[in-house]
C-alpha cells in the first residue's frame, strides 16, 4: 500500500460481494489531471493551468474534475466498478508518483478479489501558444510496460479507437486537423501516468484551453456532460467487446 494512502479512494471496491464472476467488469481507474479548489474555494494549481477568454477564467483541474467526477456517477448507475485516484478532501494536488501508486495499488487488489482486469483513465485539457491549434487527442505509452508488452498492445489498440470514437461523435470542427500526423488523434508518449502504471492507461486531452472554439465547448455544461458520455461510451464498449483482451475483435466506432 502506498505512504500516506487514504483508503476511502478504494471504498467503492466493495461492490464485489454484491457481484457473481461471471458480472465480474474491469476496474476503471479515473485520474483528474492536477488540482482543485481548496476548502476556502481557492485553486491550488494557481497560477498554472488557468485559461481566460474574453473574461471568462477557468481551471483545468476543476474542469478535469466536473468530467472525472460525472463519468464515475454514471458507471456507478451501471454497477460499472471505478474509482477515482486523484481524490482529495481537501483539493490538493496529489503527485503523479502518488496517484500512479495508488492506481497500482488499486488494480491489484481488484485482481485480487475478482480476477478482474484494470484500466485507467487520466482527463486533461491542453494549451498551445498557436491560439489556432485546436482538437483532440488521445495519448498511449511510446514504449513497452515492464509489466506486460501485452498491457502496451492493449492500449495503444484501444487508444486508436478512442481516436476514431471521438471523430465520429463530435463535429469535425472539434476535432484537430492540423497535426500534419498520418492518425489525427492517437499519439505515444512517456507522460509518467501511461509509463509507471500497471494497467492498459490512456491520456485524453479533450482540446486545447488556448483555443477559444475550443475553450468555449468544454468549459460549457454542454461540453462537460458531451465528453463524461463520450468517455463512458467508450468504457462500455471496451467491457462489451472485450478490448482488454489482447486478441480483440474488429474495432467498432
Amino acid at each position: 500500500m502506498p505512504k500516506k494512502f487514504d483508503t476511502t479512494v478504494l471504498t467503492k471496491l466493495d461492490y464485489t460481494k454484491n457481484l457473481s464472476l461471471n458480472t465480474i467488469k474491469p476496474l476503471i481507474i479515473i485520474d483528474a489531471g492536477h488540482g482543485g479548489l481548496d476548502l476556502s474555494g481557492q485553486y491550488v494549481t494557481h497560477p498554472d493551468k488557468r485559461f481566460e477568454h474574453m473574461g471568462t477564467q477557468v481551471n483545468e483541474g476543476v474542469l478535469n474534475r466536473a468530467i472525472a467526477h460525472l463519468l464515475s456517477f454514471r458507471l456507478d448507475l451501471f454497477n460499472t466498478p471505478n474509482c477515482i485516484v486523484s481524490s482529495s478532501e481537501a483539493g490538493t494536488e496529489l503527485s503523479l508518483k502518488y496517484r500512479c501508486e495508488v492506481a497500482n495499488y488499486a488494480a491489484k487488489k481488484h485482481h485480487e478479489k475478482t480476477g478482474g482486469k484494470a484500466i485507467l483513465i487520466s482527463i486533461h485539457h491542453n494549451y498551445f501558444k498557436n491560439t489556432k491549434v485546436r482538437g483532440f487527442e488521445v495519448f498511449s505509452y511510446y514504449g513497452k510496460k515492464e509489466s506486460s508488452a501485452e498491457i502496451s498492445k492493449a492500449a495503444d489498440y484501444i487508444a486508436h479507437y478512442c481516436g476514431l470514437k471521438y471523430a465520429n461523435t463530435f463535429a469535425k470542427s472539434i476535432v484537430r486537423r492540423n497535426t500534419g500526423s498520418k492518425d489525427l488523434f492517437f499519439k505515444k508518449e512517456n507522460f509518467k501516468i501511461l509509463r509507471e502504471t500497471s494497467m492498459p492507461a490512456l491520456l485524453f486531452e479533450f482540446g486545447f484551453m488556448s483555443n477559444a472554439g475550443d475553450y468555449y465547448f468544454m468549459s460549457s455544461y454542454d461540453g462537460i456532460v458531451a465528453h463524461a458520455n463520450y468517455l463512458e461510451n467508450v468504457i462500455n464498449n471496451v467491457i462489451t467487446y472485450n478490448y482488454l483482451d489482447f486478441n480483440p475483435p474488429m474495432l467498432e466506432s
